[in-house]
């Protein structure tokens, strides 16, 4: 059903160039941003329009009971501010989201589908959740799903992981 809904919704690609920056407290998280003007921006960033500049987010979830399982430490209405504020400043967006993550179902995991289409970025990606051994997220995906121990297979690409709710691979 992930295909189908992301086809059936649209998806674009775009493509990019690489930068780096350096950020003066490098403990600045979103969640501590209130109000953001782009228009403070030494450069803005529009002038350039068609530089291929972005910023990657990892987001993870449209669920924020899911949000505060894995500790992310933000709430939607922050994700929503910072893919504004970025767009407003001309900066593309591109987000990533984690699908089947502890406690998760198939209807949350829609939801999370139909918040990267509310979002609008320019680009977005759906990874498998993988529990690495030695994270909290292994710890909680031990107790809430289950899991394999091939850690061969542990890739970001196959299932490793099935929270309690979905079928079986």
């Amino acid at each position: 059903w992930l295909k189908s809904t992301v086809k059936r919704k649209g998806n674009k690609m775009s493509s990019t160039k690489n930068a780096s920056a350096n950020i003066p407290n490098k403990n600045a998280h979103v969640r501590e941003i209130k109000h953001w003007d782009p228009s403070t921006l030494p450069i803005r960033i529009d002038e350039h329009a068609g530089s291929g500049w972005n910023i990657f987010y990892g987001y993870e979830s449209g669920n924020q009971q899911l949000l505060d399982n894995i500790n992310k430490g933000i709430t939607l209405e922050q994700i929503r501010n910072a893919n504004k504020w970025t767009k407003e400043a001309g900066i593309e967006v591109r987000a990533s989201f984690m699908i089947a993550l502890p406690g998760e179902t198939p209807e949350m995991a829609k939801k999370t589908i139909d918040f990267a289409i509310e979002l609008e970025p320019e680009y977005a990606q759906f990874s498998i959740t993988t529990p690495y051994p030695g994270t909290q997220l292994y710890d909680a995906a031990k107790n809430s799903g289950r899991l394999r121990d091939d850690f061969s297979k542990f890739n970001m690409w196959e299932v490793v992981y099935v929270p309690y709710g979905y079928k079986d691979e």
